[in-house]
């Protein structure tokens, strides 16, 4: 009856969710900014790996925007020597 469609539709909904868990877990790819002196320096981290790297002189909020266009990060770490 009506429960039981509830009920298939709450595990779906759970087994979805989990999936969606899973994958953002072992997908996972996060952004390091370290602003320097004279550079600016970013990566992209996958699996404790750098799997892209670039240097500007100056950063723009474009740079990191074109980047998760490009690999869609979840998370981001930023180091800076000068005040930002």
């Amino acid at each position: 009856g009506m429960i039981g469609k509830i009920r298939s539709q709450m595990w779906l909904v759970l087994i979805l969710l989990g999936l969606a868990l899973v994958s953002f877990i072992l997908c996972s790819m996060y952004l390091t900014i370290d602003i320097g002196n004279s550079f600016a320096k970013l990566a992209i981290f996958h699996d404790g790996e750098i799997v892209y790297k670039e240097r500007h002189h100056k950063l723009l909020v474009g740079n990191v925007d074109k980047l998760y266009k490009k690999f869609l990060f979840s998370r981001a770490i930023l180091s800076s020597t000068r005040v930002i």
